[in-house]
């Protein structure tokens, strides 16, 4: 009777706690499962998060990849402008320089020809000067030569002294005939070679404003037009979806209750002893013992069901749905 009771009080115990562990770890691993499924939440929202950050900071670099192309275009462009200013400069310069040049060369051959032009006339001129002279030597010459003559046959008459006196008249008149041609060809030399000179002289003038002289300009070569500033190509991030995101969090396993079975265990264990000890006192009274092992089989039997079978009682399998 005092086993019975004591092996009832130990499964109610048994029962009581394996009832608070069930609920304990049921307790734990709903708090788990909330936890989960807030973390798989937050987590979700983080990675929207920083998909849109990501999106956003692309869409500026592309905007400032834009801008700073068209700024860079903008300056290229400006600073070709200002070299074709420099180029269009460069060239009307040299242009107006050749052209200054021209007509520096045609004013310095222009004074040299008018140089050489006077030059030439005032030895031309000394030279017929100088045929005049000669000329008007040569007609006083033969005048005097023919008076002279005259005057030696008015004086001799005839005669052979007459002959020698005009015969010397006529001698002395050759020489200085001789002489005046003398005269005129050195002046005619001289005014030949100074003419010479005055060619030469304006030759080498010329020589050297031709060597002073530009040579036409030509064209100078166009800097080539700026190229369109590149925009690198940015690729946008990659939109989560549900593979990133993962699987949704399921439920944990609940530890079954079987509070119970052991609570059942244990009152058909405390029967099946109270019916032990009662077909116990009914042999030694002499009367009744079947009747007692009957219940003392029964009662084992009842005990050995409960405990053998606690175990298979089915549990449920939605867990985490």
């Amino acid at each position: 009777m005092i086993g019975a009771i004591a092996g009832l009080m130990q499964g109610m115990m048994a029962a009581s706690a394996e009832q608070r562990r069930a609920a304990a770890q049921n307790k734990a691993a709903k708090a788990a499962d909330k936890y989960n499924l807030k973390s798989w939440n937050f987590n979700k929202k983080v990675l929207k998060k920083n998909y849109k950050y990501q999106q956003d900071s692309v869409d500026i670099a592309r905007s400032n990849a834009e801008m700073n192309a068209l700024f860079t275009d903008a300056i290229n462009q400006q600073n070709w402008n200002y070299g074709l200013m420099i180029h269009n400069a460069k060239e009307l310069a040299a242009e107006q320089e050749w052209m200054r040049s021209e007509q520096l060369y045609s004013d310095q051959i222009n004074l040299n020809n008018n140089a050489a032009r006077i030059a030439t006339e005032s030895q031309y001129r000394r030279l017929e000067e100088l045929e005049m002279a000669n000329a008007f030597a040569f007609q006083e010459l033969s005048i005097e030569t023919m008076q002279q003559a005259d005057m030696a046959v008015v004086r001799g008459g005839t005669g052979r002294s007459t002959r020698k006196a005009v015969q010397t008249e006529h001698m002395k008149a050759g020489m200085d005939s001789a002489k005046l041609v003398e005269s005129l060809t050195s002046g005619r030399r001289d005014v030949m070679g100074t003419l010479q000179e005055i060619a030469q002289d304006k030759a080498a003038g010329d020589l050297q404003a031709w060597a002073q002289k530009l040579t036409k300009p030509g064209k100078l070569p166009y800097k080539p037009k700026p190229f369109k500033t590149p925009i690198p190509l940015l690729q946008d991030p990659n939109k989560p979806n549900k593979y990133d995101y993962g699987p949704k969090p399921y439920k944990s396993f609940r530890s079954p209750d079987n509070s119970g079975l052991m609570m059942g265990s244990a009152v058909l264990g405390a029967f099946g002893s109270l019916a032990g000890g009662m077909a116990s006192t009914s042999s030694s009274q002499g009367s009744g013992f079947e009747f007692g092992q009957s219940h003392d089989n029964f009662g084992n039997l009842g005990s050995n069901f409960w405990t053998n079978n606690s175990t298979n009682v089915p549990f449920p399998t939605n867990f985490g749905q």
